[in-house]
């Protein structure tokens, strides 16, 4: 992962409540896995990964949006990555 080429490729983005939420809860369980992996857990210091804490693959896809709508609570959810 390199930065962006371009000052202007850098930006700020504004997350609802509800996504900041689902990332904390995000980070909660990637901490468990880090936790229980120990040494094995590979610290790259990324947001979405490998079940180890790795970079995920060009194989892996998303669900179109960052952050989709979770259930009738209006609780946000992190997306799965399906690998194809």
């Amino acid at each position: 992962i390199t930065p962006p080429k371009t000052a202007r490729s850098r930006r700020a983005v504004v997350l609802t409540p509800q996504a900041v939420t689902a990332l904390d809860r995000h980070r909660l369980r990637q901490d468990q896995d880090r936790a229980r992996l120990g040494a094995a857990w590979e610290d790259r210091d990324l947001v979405f990964t490998t079940a180890v804490g790795g970079l995920l693959g060009a194989h892996v896809k998303s669900c179109g949006n960052s952050l989709q709508e979770g259930g009738s609570d209006g609780q946000a959810a992190v997306p799965s990555m399906v690998v194809g």
